[in-house]
């Protein structure tokens, strides 16, 4: 996963960016980091391994809680090995894993979303709703940007 995140970040991301894009991922760094902290990987060595990481100007966190996500999870693909923790819960079954890894990792993104400045999103409700609020945040952000100069993007 790291490889790819690399990846990700040198090939899609930096060029976007040097060429004047605005850039929106789905989970970057801290979905990675926060699954490895809960598998109980030291959280000073995994910032240590993304720390060469472009600090992003938001991060969108769509907060949702267990009663609300286990029917999105069993509705789109059910419960999967991973997602459930299987891996280092063993000898549970999915759905107890499910929700004992899940707990896990909401409570992790609590303490990451304080460290790091998550803006928080109700993953709660409507997908509209949420859609809504994603977008006025994210015109709010852009509104103070201004455009890179067609000759300063080629020389970065």
């Amino acid at each position: 996963l790291i490889d790819e995140q690399y990846a990700l970040l040198n090939q899609v991301i930096l060029p976007a960016l040097r060429a004047g894009f605005v850039v929106l991922t789905d989970r970057y760094i801290y979905s990675i980091m926060a699954r490895a902290m809960v598998r109980g990987v030291d959280p000073g060595w995994i910032r240590d391994v993304f720390g060469f990481a472009l600090v992003p100007d938001a991060v969108y966190y769509l907060q949702a809680d267990l009663p609300h996500l286990i029917p999105r999870v069993l509705n789109v693909r059910g419960f999967d090995y991973w997602e459930s923790g299987m891996d280092f819960l063993p000898g549970r079954d999915y759905y107890d894993a499910f929700v004992e890894y899940q707990s896990r990792l909401l409570a992790q993104f609590e303490v990451m979303a304080d460290e790091y400045g998550f803006r928080r999103i109700d993953a709660t409700r409507s997908i509209r709703a949420v859609f809504q609020d994603l977008k006025s945040s994210i015109q709010e952000l852009l509104v103070d940007m201004k455009p890179v100069p067609a000759a300063r993007a080629e020389v970065a």
